[in-house]
């Protein structure tokens, strides 16, 4: 029987919820790499009687006595679950998953994994933009090396760190600060993550679970009087405004994240936490540990994944590529990088990626954001800024032609469905910008799907690649895959799939679902090169005759890349270009042009400005060819009002239909309402009208355009950038 002990992951919240009585089932737990079994132990409850559930298949039960301890007889993830009843029959559950690998795997550590704890990693915050460290784990010179990550882009080398937070865009921030350990003789990697919480703030959420066959059931506690509660289950589903919604799961890891919001009172208001969650057996998990060594640009990676995965696939963020298990990897530069890790085995395939700072982050900016969206059906989005870094200013772009400048602004979306938003953060020349994918909650299941898939390739002469389907829909899919090398598929997972030429290959899949929804995820792999670098290619969705409007052509465009790429920029071919959309869509007029145009040269550059990496690619787009069309809208135009390009330099369109004829006002006004020039004010007749804004005499920032007419107003955000 081989032993196994525990390895700690994520962060555990507990103390979480009190229930009619003043106490919990929140327990703890812990491991000697010298025995082949876990110590669980539960709060002392008096005459109380402890029901475990090992996960394992194992059960006890124990009367008056708070601790068990139990033998895993093989490696895997386990969800533990605990259920107290008192004397006088109040019942009260605690669940939390755990760890367990081969003892084989850290012999002759130095430091035992269940020396990562609180007790020996003490952390005080002495003020609201400080953390003073202790730490009680040997100091051993070169052979043990330590290494801090605060979470706001700083790291430290030091034994027992302090650190002052700078640069906190909000009055209360939470911040992961994670301890890695370097065996330099037993060549191991350890990690540990806490969070910590500065400032002071009204409100709070946090939650516990309770895990019953396929369904979870969630106990959230909020305070300050919070207005609206999300959740976000992970599995792409939601709820809204309940604080112990019950959710069911296929098998598998879930991270689901609760949010709290006060709309009402305090707007300024709002807390967010997760957990991740397990429900049945897990055959693999993408899970990685690293090391940094700031002197050198070097980072040492080690897969925690569970078993002995078939496949293996690192990507580092600067375009480089490795099938290792635990590879050491050389940066060109300090900065901020995006490494991603995907694993396979027989049924599974998963992917994880961290976000890893070289070096101090004065060096480069890290952009990132969160959202909830209102599930009233509203199809309002909130955004909370999240970037780290010294920032001058940010401009978002929220994947319909809308911008904003705001730090946390609020959006309304169209309709409901899935949108590309961005932000961009500024500070002196360096610019960088992150996408997620956003969710619109609306009633229409034709736009409630999203493509998503991940891979795996072997490292051989020949190379095969796994592709592993991650998309979500209401509805039966159906799937049409492209490889880029001449080879396609409609199975769900396909896999060895040959790839005989060193190169770069545009991989699409596109999905079906019986709702009518269809959705496309590309991404651009590289085969048996392994070279530094940006490598970038268009997608798009071309001459739709039923989006045609006043003899123009809407193209829905979609940026592909493979490597960290920090800045884009998008030039039409018609004079016009967009640098903050990362998948837009662009309305042609052929029949503006003397004489007509029907095809236009489109191009898309991508660069890193802390490594220098930098591409460009360029295709011919024919706006009336059906044929060309590689993809389905991602977003529809707005019906009434449309101002395209946005942001613009030199001159944009406003297009508005009117349902009737009117009289039409149309205004750009400043972000305070002073009207810097009336574009348009005469009567109308029924349909489709266009007017150009011409910005020679206008300065750089954020307008409104305000159009009304027949009782209709409507204002659109405008940026101008020269």
């Amino acid at each position: 029987m081989k032993k196994h002990f525990l390895t700690f992951f994520g962060v555990f919240y507990l103390g979480l919820i009190t229930l009619q009585a003043q106490w919990s089932a929140n327990f703890t737990y812990s491991s000697n790499i010298s025995r082949d079994s876990l110590v669980f132990t539960g709060p002392y409850v008096t005459d109380g009687t402890y029901f475990w559930d090992f996960g394992d298949g194992s059960k006890d039960t124990v009367i008056m006595m708070e601790w068990a301890g139990h033998k895993y007889s093989a490696p895997g993830m386990y969800n533990v679950c605990l259920t107290i009843e008192d004397y006088m029959a109040v019942k009260k559950s605690s669940c939390q998953t755990v760890t367990v690998q081969s003892v084989a795997d850290y012999a002759g550590a130095l430091i035992k994994p269940g020396d990562l704890n609180v007790n020996n990693v003490v952390i005080n915050t002495p003020n609201d933009s400080t953390v003073v460290i202790t730490n009680y784990l040997p100091v051993k010179g070169d052979t043990l090396q330590y290494f801090w990550d605060f979470g706001d882009g700083y790291t430290s080398k030091k034994h027992s760190p302090a650190h002052i937070y700078r640069n906190i865009i909000d009055v209360q921030r939470k911040f992961t600060i994670t301890l890695t350990i370097k065996d330099t003789i037993n060549k191991q990697i350890f990690s540990y993550s806490t969070p910590v919480t500065l400032g002071v703030s009204a409100c709070s959420v946090r939650f516990n679970y309770l895990i019953t066959n396929d369904s979870v059931q969630f106990f959230g506690v909020q305070t300050g009087g919070l207005s609206d509660i999300y959740w976000f289950f992970g599995d792409g589903t939601t709820e809204w405004n309940t604080l112990t919604p019950k959710h069911k799961y296929n098998p598998g890891l879930y991270t689901v994240a609760m949010i709290g919001v006060d709309d009402v009172v305090n707007p300024t208001c709002f807390d967010y936490t997760y957990q991740t969650i397990q429900l049945g057996a897990v055959k693999c998990n993408a899970t990685f540990d690293y090391f940094i060594d700031s002197a050198t640009n070097t980072v040492s990676f080690r897969s925690t994944t569970l078993g002995y995965p078939s496949g293996r696939y690192w990507i580092f963020g600067d375009g480089t590529v490795s099938t290792q298990a635990n590879p050491v990897h050389q940066f060109s530069k300090p900065g901020s990088y995006t490494v991603m890790y995907t694993v396979r085995d027989t049924g599974c395939m998963d992917f994880s990626k961290q976000a890893i700072t070289i070096g101090a982050i004065s060096n480069d900016i890290a952009p990132d954001f969160i959202y909830h969206a209102d599930n009233s059906g509203s199809h309002y989005v909130a955004f909370h800024n999240r970037t780290i870094g010294n920032v001058d200013r940010f401009i978002w772009s929220f994947g319909d032609g809308d911008t904003s400048s705001q730090k946390n602004p609020t959006h309304s979306y169209f309709k409901d469905g899935y949108y590309r938003a961005c932000l961009t953060a500024f500070h002196d020349t360096i610019r960088c910008t992150k996408c997620k994918s956003v969710y619109s909650v609306g009633n229409s299941y034709s736009r409630k799907c999203n493509a998503g898939f991940v891979y795996t390739m072997d490292s051989g002469t020949i190379t095969r690649v796994s592709f592993f389907n991650k998309s979500s829909s209401y509805g039966t899919m159906s799937y049409e895959w492209d490889f880029g090398n001449g080879q396609v598929s409609n199975l769900q997972n396909p896999s060895g799939i040959v790839f005989t030429n060193p190169g770069y290959y545009k991989v699409s899949l596109k999905i079906t679902d019986n709702y009518t929804c269809r959705s496309t995820a590309y991404a651009m792999i590289k085969v048996r090169m392994n070279t530094a670098g940006l490598k970038t290619a268009i997608g798009r969705n071309v001459g739709d005759s039923t989006r045609a409007k006043a003899q123009g052509y809407p193209v829905d465009f979609v940026s592909i890349s493979h490597g960290d790429a920090a800045k884009l920029k998008w030039s039409f071919g018609d004079g016009s270009f967009d640098t903050l959309t990362e998948n837009p869509t662009h309305m042609y007029y052929p029949a503006s042009y003397i004489p007509e145009r029907d095809t236009f040269t489109v191009c898309l550059e991508v660069w890193d400005q802390i490594t220098n990496l930098y591409d460009k690619t360029c295709e011919v787009v024919n706006v009336k060819s059906p044929a060309a069309a590689v993809d389905e809208p991602l977003v529809s135009l707005n019906d009434e009002l449309n101002i395209y390009p946005n942001p613009f330099s030199n001159f944009t369109t406003v297009e508005y239909t009117l349902a009737e004829p009117g009289m039409v006002t149309v205004s750009l006004l400043k972000p305070d309402g002073t009207v810097v020039r009336e574009l348009l004010h005469q009567y109308k007749p029924a349909g489709t009208g266009r007017l150009m804004i011409e910005s020679s005499e206008i300065t750089s920032g954020p307008y409104l355009v305000e159009f009304s007419a027949n009782d209709i107003r409507k204002v659109r955000k405008v940026l101008i950038i020269k």
